[in-house]
């Protein structure tokens, strides 16, 4: 009886310890490839953006470009490498647009060295970048004032405040309708972040008087072959530096 129990509860085991392995799951990626515009003198500039996610932390991800070109992506979180990104940098962002085409991604995942290859293609379909009318602060609410542009054919608005260290501090961080060309900020709000996440840090940004901070009104265009999901197709980005409660609003 003993020794049959002994190997039921072996067999259990056994079991167990194969349905764990078999739970284990197979790693994937997410790869966006869209084109990026800026205002740069008075003139619209473009660049690609790259952009990795996956379910595994990755110890590289590269693209290589229709024309064979290799760019290497950057971990968003160096302490967490599931996502990687790269942006042209503004300095090397041109008026001429970039290659249309299929960009492939080639991912390393770190646990045991797989080789992920997956394809985005990116078309000529880009956005103008919109105009920001009005960015000043309202002394007597306290808060600041942004006005902007709408964008023909832009999905949604996401906008950022960026201080001099040229770190993320505050985001919507909701897809705004593009039809909403406002948006007022205080310090109170909860859309305040870490401005130094990458440590792991949860302490909030706090804006303080007399600095000076950089608005950033992002638009979106969706994939068209993926209207639902995360991938996107085009994205342009304005800015406007202002100074947090020295400025005087104009009337809203």
């Amino acid at each position: 009886m003993n020794k049959i129990t002994s190997l039921i509860a072996f067999f259990c085991c056994t079991i167990v310890l194969s349905s764990c392995a078999d739970l284990d799951p197979l790693a994937w990626t997410n790869n966006d490839a869209f084109i990026t515009t800026r205002i740069e003198n008075n003139q619209v500039t473009y660049g690609v953006s790259l952009y990795t996610r996956s379910n595994k932390q990755l110890s590289s991800v590269k693209s290589t470009t229709p024309s064979g070109d290799e760019i290497s992506l950057s971990p968003y979180l160096v302490n967490r490498p599931y996502e990687f990104t790269y942006d042209t940098p503004i300095g090397q962002m041109t008026t001429s647009m970039p290659e249309n085409g299929t960009y492939t991604f080639t991912s390393i995942v770190k646990e045991d060295d797989e080789e992920i290859i997956e394809n985005d293609f990116v078309s000529d379909v880009a956005l103008i970048p919109t105009t920001i009318d009005s960015c000043a602060f309202d002394s007597v609410n306290a808060r600041l004032f942004i006005n902007w542009n709408q964008v023909e054919d832009a999905d949604y608005t996401i906008v950022f405040l960026i201080n001099s260290a040229g770190k993320e501090v505050y985001s919507t961080n909701s897809k705004t309708s593009v039809s909403d060309t406002t948006q007022y900020i205080s310090a109170e709000d909860n859309n305040w972040l870490s401005s130094d996440f990458e440590s792991g840090s949860t302490e909030v940004y706090t804006p303080v008087g007399g600095e000076t901070l950089t608005v950033q009104v992002s638009m979106f265009k969706k994939d068209e072959n993926d209207p639902d999901g995360e991938l996107l197709q085009a994205r342009s980005i304005a800015t406007k530096d202002f100074v947090w409660k020295e400025s005087i609003a104009e009337t809203p």
